[in-house]
């Protein structure tokens, strides 16, 4: 019973696991910053929401495209945009404070979390489709990921909006 519970949710699993470990990379990364380090090169400078969405629409997609590789770079990508995330927060809380910090990540990098995770769970749905191949299922197993596509996209262009209206730059 507990392994069925754990199979059905793995991609819970996974996503909390790539949290705490990047989060964690990134705090150990941190270790060494110091007051003349400059990591965050903002030269991408995005002029428009449409600019940020495309941007994120092509990880998402990346994200996806990772049922290519049994899922191995969706997991990456989402570290490495996690990694990212928390080293953005560490070395903005130290150049300025932590209230910043969180105003430039919270209220867009949550959804936008969020949205790579509909992500994951996507490959991790066809992932389990192709292994069970259970034709009764395919028009349900379809519709969940037509619909966590569409829930992405759609958090994707809010979390745009936001990212540009709190950009830093």
């Amino acid at each position: 019973m507990i392994k069925k519970k754990i199979v059905k949710n793995i991609d819970v699993y996974i996503f909390l696991f790539l949290i705490m470990f990047g989060g964690a990379s990134a705090y150990f990364m941190s270790l060494d910053f110091s007051e003349k380090d400059n990591i965050i090169n903002n030269t991408l400078n995005y002029r428009s929401t449409f600019d940020i969405f495309m941007n994120n629409l092509y990880v998402f997609l990346l994200i996806i495209a990772g049922t290519l590789t049994l899922g191995v770079t969706s997991v990456f990508i989402i570290y490495l945009n996690v990694l990212n995330l928390g080293l953005f927060i560490l070395f903005e809380a130290q150049k300025t404070n932590m209230i910043v910090a969180l105003k430039y990540i919270v209220f867009h990098g949550l959804i936008e979390l969020y949205a790579f995770y509909l992500g994951l769970s996507i490959v991790i749905t066809l992932f389990k489709y192709v292994i069970n191949r259970k034709s009764s299922k395919s028009t349900k197993i379809v519709r969940s990921i037509v619909m966590k596509f569409c829930i992405g996209i759609v958090l994707l262009g809010f979390a745009a909006f936001i990212e540009y209206l709190t950009n830093p730059a």
